[in-house]
């Protein structure tokens, strides 16, 4: 009996001499709250390190601290946790006096992954300095903008290794395969140790959100309503999802029909921005019968895919897919009715 309360007695100090994750980020929210500059700067970037979703409200205060080092830090640390709640500070830190902060409040944007963020960051892209135009299109291309990439681009070779470097950044917060071979050119040629270092450090990134398997799951389909169709009249679905992996991702969403002779009719799919691990999305979509498509029932599916295929242009990495048959009616002549048709 005694040994087991000599025991228990050991187990108690043992756990009272280990710190615990929820002490020292304690200790970091104070020093961010009260700690001199220095301790200030260092428990922003080590809250976001520690990715804990209590540091957000206190890293949100400090974008209002008069150290832009603590207000750009704070940004930064925003985006690695990853809350939604910072977005709305975050796009208001785009407009900061000082171009360090917009430019990692640019980049926090991004990896947060909120598609309200996009309007606010194409404005950006007007900003003074090259930095922050660079992180606000590394972001864009993040939230499905791939159009941007090439904005990205210019800062690798520009004369400025700050400049530089916060191109290798962005680069590896694009999520973009097409940023690895100049991310690998950086490492390998770049003169400047910081620049090699960040090349570095965003190939890591980059190959971490490419080679996680991407996973998702089509949690509930709003269907076209079971009725009559005129060719004038588009035919709508509603599909609703969810990331299920472990990275954010940009996921594609399809929508076809097959008429009652077994063809497939595609409607224009569409590309979500990126969407953070666990977060549901929703897309709207439309299929619009051309003139040559009989009439007759329809069936419907619709599929969440990976990616796309810019040179086939075919959507690849099917992850989900539901269907429905007999789920509307085609008619040529006749009005739309509620009901269908008696016989098929």
């Amino acid at each position: 009996m005694r040994s087991k309360a000599i025991f228990a007695v050991l187990v108690v100090l043992a756990a009272l001499a280990m710190p615990s994750t929820a002490d020292e980020v304690d200790d970091l929210i104070l020093d961010l709250r009260y700690g001199q500059p220095d301790a200030q700067k260092n428990a922003a970037k080590a809250l976001g390190e520690t990715g804990d979703t209590r540091a957000v409200d206190p890293l949100i205060v400090a974008l209002q601290n008069s150290n832009s080092d603590i207000r750009m830090l704070s940004a930064y640390a925003l985006g690695e946790i990853g809350d939604l709640m910072a977005v709305d500070p975050l796009i208001a830190a785009l407009d900061d006096d000082t171009g360090s902060v917009r430019g990692y409040a640019a980049h926090a944007l991004g990896q947060i992954g909120d598609p309200k963020a996009v309007d606010p960051l194409i404005a950006a892209l007007n900003d003074r300095q090259l930095k922050v135009r660079i992180h606000s299109a590394g972001s864009l291309v993040r939230l499905g903008k791939p159009e941007y990439f090439d904005q990205v681009m210019e800062g690798i070779t520009n004369q400025n290794s700050d400049v530089r470097e916060a191109a290798a950044e962005a680069l590896g917060n694009t999520g973009d395969p097409r940023s690895i071979e100049p991310l690998n050119y950086m490492v390998a040629n770049d003169k400047n140790s910081a620049v090699r270092q960040a090349a570095a450090k965003a190939l890591q990134k980059l190959s971490v959100s490419t080679s996680t398997p991407v996973d998702g799951r089509i949690t509930s389909v709003v269907w076209p309503d079971v009725r009559n169709y005129n060719y004038d009249e588009a035919v709508p679905v509603t599909v609703n999802f969810r990331n299920t992996g472990s990275q954010p991702h940009s996921f594609w969403v399809g929508y076809s029909v097959q008429d009652a002779n077994g063809k497939w009719w595609d409607a224009l799919h569409q590309q979500t921005a990126s969407i953070q691990p666990g977060y549901s999305w929703s897309v709207q979509l439309e299929w619009n019968p051309p003139n040559i498509a009989p009439g007759g029932v329809y069936a419907s599916a619709v599929t969440l895919w990976s990616g796309y295929d810019s040179d086939t242009g075919f959507l690849v990495g099917e992850i989900d897919r539901k269907s429905k048959a007999s789920a509307f009616w085609l008619v040529a002549s006749s009005p739309a009715s509620t009901l269908p048709p008696e016989t098929v």
